[in-house]
């Protein structure tokens, strides 16, 4: 068996990855936008009705980088805000986490935090909110996927520091 890789070579000289399966992906389009202020009222408001639960990070959260991410026709939403920014500067390590929810039409659910900066979403599940494909800053390559289903977990890791 033989396997034909298609696309631009990239004209970069930082290190990029790729994902590869040897049956066609699901391919959804992916709505990524920023967070409307109406939903990010609607979120903290969510978030400071359990301040016991929620009040450790709340004051963390940078709502002005907030981002929504659905499917056109899905019922959900996955609402992803960035939180404190961890640095070891021994470990040349630098990585801001993020806070993840989803969002139906009528409650949010608080999914967990991922270790660094989504720089990516895709399908790996069927369902209708997305697996974050999450970038650290650290002095390796630091890549993880993180799905959704059945509660936020780390599906694969590459690189390492």
């Amino acid at each position: 068996m033989g396997v034909t890789v298609q696309g631009p070579v990239p004209e970069s000289d930082r290190r990029e990855y790729r994902l590869f399966a040897l049956a066609p992906p699901a391919t959804p389009r992916w709505e990524v936008r920023p967070t409307a202020p109406d939903e990010r009222r609607a979120l903290l408001a969510w978030l400071q009705s359990d301040a016991r639960r929620f009040g450790g990070f709340v004051k963390q959260l940078a709502w002005s980088g907030a981002t929504s991410v659905t499917q056109p026709q899905g019922e959900r939403a996955t609402v992803v805000v960035p939180g404190k920014t961890v640095r070891d500067a021994a470990a040349f390590y630098e990585a801001q986490r993020h806070h993840v929810f989803v969002r139906t039409r009528t409650a949010y659910a608080y999914m967990g935090e991922v270790p660094g900066t989504p720089a990516g979403y895709v399908d790996i599940d069927g369902s209708d909110v997305p697996g974050l494909v999450v970038a650290e800053g650290c002095d390796g390559w630091c890549i993880s996927l993180w799905g959704l289903k059945g509660g936020l977990r780390q599906v694969g890791a590459f690189g390492g520091h």
